[in-house]
């Protein structure tokens, strides 16, 4: 349970950078992070 909480933390804290990329969790979970800031 305890990397699920730092997993939370990366995902809220993701920023648009230059280009849009993923975070993935390692288990078929990721998130999109777009550069005109969206996070879906």
């Amino acid at each position: 349970m305890g990397k699920n909480i730092n997993k939370d933390a990366a995902y809220k804290a993701a920023k648009p950078k230059e280009n849009d990329y993923m975070i993935n969790d390692g288990g078929g979970l990721f998130l999109f992070v777009g550069k005109n800031v969206t996070k879906s």
